[in-house]
């Protein structure tokens, strides 16, 4: 008996201890100590890149540092991506004038080419986009965020820190994360 209640605490101890072992090291959990690193994940500093937009200009995402940013991956010939755009408009206007950004990033055409400023004027004007389109042709800032799937979405903070990504479009988490930061 008393050896089946030794090896019941052992068990006990041991599961406790792997548990608390996982909730230490959960980025969920920074502390203020720890130090933010530059990568594509949660709780990392954004990267910075930049890209040209629909008229050849070019603009830097740290441009934007200081507000939220919805940063987007999206490709013309995606359906999901598509139906995701013009509730990205709705959601622009909703809170542009609270320091909220959309910045969007095409980089295949309809034909699975890479994009050019071509396809962006079209997919802005298809969806009377009013926040930034920009062209990533080479996927050079894809690769940079590691897009295995689309719609990647992620939004970063004022302080260039992202805090959610997800592939697809949760509307409802997305915008309550938006309001959560918009209301820090």
């Amino acid at each position: 008996m008393l050896k089946k209640v030794l090896i019941i605490l052992i068990t006990f101890t041991l599961i406790l201890f792997f548990v608390n072992c996982k909730n230490n090291s959960s980025t969920e959990n920074l502390n203020e100590d720890q130090e933010l690193t530059e990568g594509n994940g949660f709780n990392n500093i954004a990267f910075d890149f930049t890209e040209k937009d629909e008229n050849g200009k070019d603009f830097t995402l740290s441009s934007f540092k200081g507000k939220i940013i919805l940063l987007v991956f999206s490709t013309e010939w995606c359906g999901p991506c598509n139906s995701e755009a013009s509730k990205l408009e709705s959601l622009y206007a909703k809170y542009k004038a609270r320091g909220f950004e959309i910045v969007q990033v095409m980089f295949q055409n309809m034909d699975g080419n890479p994009s050019d400023k071509e396809d962006l004027k079209r997919w802005i004007d298809t969806y009377k986009l009013s926040f930034k389109v920009l062209n990533d042709p080479d996927s050079s800032t894809v690769n940079k965020y590691n897009v295995s799937s689309i719609p990647l979405n992620l939004i970063i903070d004022k302080n260039f820190v992202i805090k959610y990504r997800a592939t697809g479009f949760y509307e409802t988490a997305i915008e309550n994360k938006i309001n959560d930061l918009l209301n820090q």
